[in-house]
């Protein structure tokens, strides 16, 4: 008795069958992994997130630091928010003068002895007067101001103080938030960032950050700090 094979018929329609199974796999296959592709930059993005803010929360710690009579004076403002950009101020050392400052000075002894580069801000302040200037070289013990001072300041009453500046911005490529350090190269904070906003109610004292990143931009995170130092630095009316 002879054995009977498959027509040609059943061979096409078991390669068709076979070809449909095939390609549903694959689809399944690769929709699974696009899935696990964005689940994983998603969790990559939270935990940048996460690192970006504690970061952010360290530096707006930070804000107003040592800077009650800069800023009672209106020399300088610890929080400035415009365009986009969010800077935030605070002292990182004080300096006195080693003699009585006169207006149109611009070499200033200090003490202690200067060790900071050029190019740094630092505001001279007495008990009813101030300004800001800007260091353009510094030379042994003494700095050189890019401008003379407009008024005199009595040595026993008068501080110099070296101001920090920090800024946080959004890259103009519009998906890396930098952080930069006064007058040096930003540094990328997070990349892969979807979502950047800052904003400050000065009558309240409240900084308030949001962030997403690029893979969820739906999905913010938010810190809202209340900066201890600002409110003691307030000037009287405001």
């Amino acid at each position: 008795m002879t054995a009977r094979g498959f027509s040609l018929l059943e061979c096409l329609l078991g390669t068709a069958l076979l070809l449909v199974l095939t390609t549903a796999a694959l689809e399944f296959h690769v929709s699974a992994q696009k899935r696990f592709l964005r689940l994983k930059q998603i969790d990559a993005d939270a935990q940048a997130i996460t690192a970006a803010m504690n970061s952010i929360r360290i530096d707006l710690a930070k804000t107003g630091q040592g800077l009650h009579r800069v800023s009672a004076l209106g020399v300088v403002e610890p929080i400035v928010h415009e365009n986009g950009v969010l800077t935030i101020h605070f002292a990182e050392k004080l300096f006195r003068p080693a003699a009585d400052l006169q207006a149109g000075q611009t070499r200033l002894s200090l003490i202690p002895k200067p060790a900071f580069a050029a190019g740094r801000s630092v505001g001279i302040v007495s008990e009813s007067a101030g300004e800001i200037r800007t260091v353009s070289s510094v030379e042994g013990g003494d700095i050189v101001l890019s401008d003379p001072l407009e008024e005199a300041y009595p040595a026993e009453t008068a501080d110099i103080v070296l101001i920090e500046r920090l800024s946080f911005y959004m890259d103009k490529d519009g998906r890396t938030l930098r952080r930069r350090v006064n007058a040096a190269a930003a540094q990328p904070l997070m990349e892969n960032t979807g979502v950047f906003r800052a904003g400050h109610d000065p009558d309240a004292n409240l900084l308030r950050i949001e962030i997403a990143g690029l893979s969820n931009p739906e999905k913010s995170h938010v810190l809202i700090l209340f900066p201890k130092n600002t409110a003691s630095n307030r000037r009287p009316g405001l």
